[in-house]
């Protein structure tokens, strides 16, 4: 693995953690929907989005874990609820209300998929590497979203 400095090792891990938890939080969230969706084609598309959120997150953590010689499952599920640094959107109660489903989705969606473009000129290069790859994997869940906000 390609070094960081050390006076960028511990803002990068909370740039990885932030990610990551927003990634754990909204998908799990998305989880909650499966069987309970409007439409059976929704439903598999939000177990779709909630997997991959999960695994976006799992990448993330597993990078985190690396900078932290510490183990990626031990940083997803071994902290208290106040070490987790996601955005307050991620974790808020939709109430099984589908329109604020999809509002978040809509929001969270386009903010990570702008943010991977960012990463993805990083300079740390596994940094790069996973923003690149999870980049377009984003683009497709924008791209459901916003046939959901345009319906």
């Amino acid at each position: 693995m390609q070094s960081i400095p050390d006076q960028l090792r511990a803002p990068m891990i909370q740039l990885l953690l932030s990610i990551a938890d927003d990634k754990l939080f909204l998908g799990h969230s998305n989880s909650n929907w499966t069987g309970l969706a409007p439409i059976l084609e929704a439903d598999i598309a939000f177990s779709s989005l909630a997997q991959d959120d999960i695994a976006h997150a799992g990448a993330m953590y597993e990078l985190a874990s690396n900078l932290q010689n510490k183990d990626a499952d031990d940083i997803a599920f071994g902290r208290t609820e106040s070490e987790y640094v996601c955005a307050d959107i991620a974790t808020r109660n939709d109430d099984f209300n589908w329109a604020a489903a999809i509002a978040r989705q809509f929001y969270c969606n386009h903010f990570d998929y702008y943010r991977l473009c960012r990463l993805s000129d990083a300079t740390w290069k596994p940094l790069a590497d996973l923003a690149k790859r999870l980049k377009s994997e984003q683009a497709i869940h924008v791209d459901y979203v916003n046939s959901w906000v345009i319906h």
